[in-house]
C-alpha cells in the first residue's frame, strides 16, 4: 500500500493542493497522513477521494484538547505505524511498539533508521524555502517484506529515500 505523507502546510493551500493532486494522480497512493500544523488544509485530499489520517501540531486548539489524541497509531501491511505531530511527544511505550514513526514540527526532512525504527519526517509545505529547506512531502510504500520511503520536492524531484526490510518470524 502506498501511502502520502505530509506536514507542516501552515495554510499554504497552492502548495497542498499541489501535492495531493500529484500523490492521487501520479503515485496512486491509498491514503494520506498530515502531521499537524494546520491539519484542516488537507480538505483537499477529502475532494480527491482520498482517505485522511491527521493529528493536530502544537499551534492547533485541538493540541491541547485532551479530548482528541496528539498521535494516531495504525497497522499497514503488518508494520505498525505511530503519526505525531512533535517527536518529544512520543512516550517510551508507543517508541517500542511501533515499527515506522511518522513525525513533522521541526520543517526539516527526516529518513533515519535507529533501533529498528524507521523515523520518517516529510519536512514542510509552508513556502518555498523555509529554515533553509526547500519544501518537501513523501511518499511511503508498505508491503510484506518492508517500508520503502522516497522524498520529493515540491517540484516533484526525487530528494532522497530509504528501505527498512523486515524478516518474518
Amino acid at each position: 500500500m502506498k501511502i502520502g505523507v505530509i506536514s507542516d502546510t501552515h495554510h499554504n493551500e497552492e502548495y497542498t493542493l499541489k501535492v495531493v493532486e500529484h500523490l492521487s494522480k501520479d503515485e496512486h497512493v491509498k491514503k494520506i497522513y498530515h502531521l499537524g500544523d494546520e491539519w484542516e488544509d488537507l480538505a483537499a485530499a477529502q475532494s480527491a477521494g482520498l482517505p485522511v489520517v491527521m493529528v493536530p501540531g502544537i499551534y492547533a486548539d485541538e493540541y491541547k484538547d485532551p479530548a482528541i489524541p496528539n498521535s494516531v497509531s495504525e497497522s499497514v501491511s503488518g508494520k505498525k505505524i505511530l503519526l505525531l505531530h512533535d517527536l518529544n511527544d512520543m512516550t517510551d511505550d508507543e517508541a517500542a511498539e511501533h515499527d515506522v514513526i511518522l513525525h513533522g514540527h521541526t520543517h526539516s526532512y527526516e529518513l533515519r533508521c535507529h533501533i529498528g525504527k524507521l523515523y520518517l519526517n516529510p519536512g514542510h509545505l509552508k513556502e518555498r524555502f523555509h529554515k533553509e529547506r526547500i519544501a518537501t512531502f513523501m511518499v511511503i510504500k508498505f508491503g510484506e517484506k518492508g517500508v520503502k520511503a522516497k522524498l520529493f520536492d515540491i517540484d516533484f524531484n526525487f530528494v532522497a529515500k530509504i528501505s527498512f526490510y523486515t524478516h518474518a518470524q
